[in-house]
């Protein structure tokens, strides 16, 4: 579906695109997408629509990074699913049945799962603090939701060990939807010369109001731009799809 962009820059007329549910749905600019885009998807949850949608009508290959339990059952579920088709609808409540997703066109070398933590650092370890409500999956590196229970050990991997892997030179679509960590992983990325195509980013501290998280949030925004991006939309509270103003022109 075409959504009208919540925030743009009106400098660039570019067609913008919501792929997933209401929830997990994120914003992207299908004209600036090459031929079979790579993704990097850091953070999943239960709710993958996005990631199932962009591989499933651009041929993309997507790597789902996510170290929490939950997200781990759940892939292993649709995992089962591949080439099927749904035989319901997505739901908004951030916690997808396996049978939502249209499967069809989709097989293992579109989606790929990992459960590591995305970090600026390989193979070490870091703690994530769980959501207050257990039932959730929104495990954070600052614990944003005051949680009083242990934390989660989790191992790392990198942006750039991703790509060396995937033997690839560029990303076409970095998503980070992992509570608290966008900085240092952008940090790390901008600092090795990787530069993605579009970024789409959760600023998960505007959730969690406080001078801390603003500046935090305020960081991020900086980073992005003084790295040549540009925000383009912003889809579900503070999803914001992010664009390398090299890689677009004003018409």
């Amino acid at each position: 579906m075409i959504v009208p962009p919540i925030l743009i820059n009106k400098k660039f007329k570019l067609q913008l695109r919501l792929l997933g549910s209401d929830y997990g749905g994120k914003v992207i600019c299908p004209e600036l997408l090459g031929a079979n885009p790579f993704v990097i998807s850091g953070g999943a949850g239960e709710d993958i629509s996005f990631d199932v949608e962009i591989a499933k009508l651009f041929d993309a290959q997507v790597v789902i990074i996510d170290p929490t339990p939950k997200s781990e059952k759940h892939w292993r579920a649709v995992s089962k699913r591949f080439g099927k088709v749904n035989e319901i609808h997505y739901n908004s409540s951030g916690s997808q049945n396996p049978k939502s997703y249209n499967l069809h066109l989709v097989n293992p070398i579109h989606l790929q799962f990992y459960p590591y933590a995305l970090w600026e650092i390989d193979d070490t370890e870091i703690s994530l603090f769980p959501p207050k409500n257990l039932e959730h999956s929104s495990f954070s590196i600052d614990n944003l939701q005051k949680s009083s229970e242990a934390p989660l050990k989790c191992k790392t991997i990198s942006i750039e060990k991703i790509m060396k892997i995937y033997d690839k030179n560029k990303i076409d679509i970095l998503k980070l939807d992992i509570e608290g960590s966008e900085f240092q992983v952008l940090q790390s990325c901008f600092s090795k010369s990787i530069f993605p195509n579009q970024i789409l980013v959760e600023i998960d501290e505007m959730y969690y109001p406080s001078l801390k998280n603003y500046l935090k949030s305020l960081k991020i925004i900086r980073l992005l731009q003084n790295n040549g991006y540009t925000f383009i939309a912003r889809g579900n509270s503070f999803d914001y799809c992010a664009i390398r103003k090299s890689n677009i022109s004003t018409k």
